[in-house]
């Protein structure tokens, strides 16, 4: 039996060891692609869900989907803007009646055509505005949906401003109020000046009447008489 040599079985050991090592990374890379590809099936991509704002409403209301439904307004009592997205899912023309309750007056039948959807908001396919918003922004507006095939739902609507950029175009912009300045009809006499204040003048289609001219007589004055020498009282 051969004298084995010093360091020889420290070496064998080295060896097994990355072996091991380098068998190992590509299991763990195959495990780490399992894991993702399992995430991204339970899980699909967000770029190809439909968007749907936090701050607005979204239900389904028998062949209709509404979408993006919301007031926009820039306070209590000012106009308001509705807007959404109404969605006909089937194949027929389909409408879809809003009623809003309380305060604030809204009773609108939209028609959407099969398989189209129909953009409701300022600069959309149609434009609904509520006169006098009776509920602040960040309050919540009952509203009755009632699809052509009968089927009604309830829903609370948010009212929302103008605070945010992305809202600043759907709020309707008030019309501004010309004040009415009333009309004064001119006196009459102002327009007739009269004799007295026009220097005399006279009136047309009246007769000047004659003006005597006084003329004051001249004093009669006595002439001095010379005394004769008869008249003198001396003599």
């Amino acid at each position: 039996m051969l004298p084995r040599r010093s360091g020889e079985g420290a070496g064998s050991i080295r060896g097994v060891e990355e072996a091991r090592r380098a068998l190992a990374l590509p299991a763990l890379a195959v495990a780490a692609l399992v894991l993702v590809a399992g995430c991204s099936a339970t899980n699909p991509y967000t770029t190809t869900e439909g968007y749907q704002p936090a701050d607005t409403e979204a239900l389904t209301v028998g062949p209709v989907h509404v979408a993006s439904l919301g007031v926009f307004t820039e306070a209590e009592g000012a106009p308001g803007s509705l807007v959404a997205r109404i969605v006909n899912t089937t194949t027929e023309p389909q409408s879809l009646t809003m009623t809003a309750a309380g305060g604030s007056t809204l009773d609108e039948t939209f028609t959407v055509a099969g398989s189209t959807t129909l953009a409701v908001g300022p600069d959309e396919d149609t434009v609904v505005i509520i006169p006098s918003v009776s509920e602040r922004p960040g309050e919540l507006i009952p509203m009755t949906l009632t699809a052509s095939d009968g089927t009604t739902e309830e829903v609370t609507v948010p009212v929302l401003s103008n605070n945010f950029p992305m809202y600043a175009t759907l709020v309707p912009t008030p019309v501004p109020v010309v004040p009415v300045v009333p009309v004064v009809p001119a006196d009459p006499d102002e327009d007739d000046p009269s004799p007295s204040s026009a220097g005399g003048v006279t009136p047309t289609g009246a007769v000047p009447q004659a003006t005597e001219e006084v003329t004051s007589s001249p004093t009669a004055t006595s002439s001095p008489r010379t005394l004769s020498p008869s008249d003198d009282p001396t003599g």
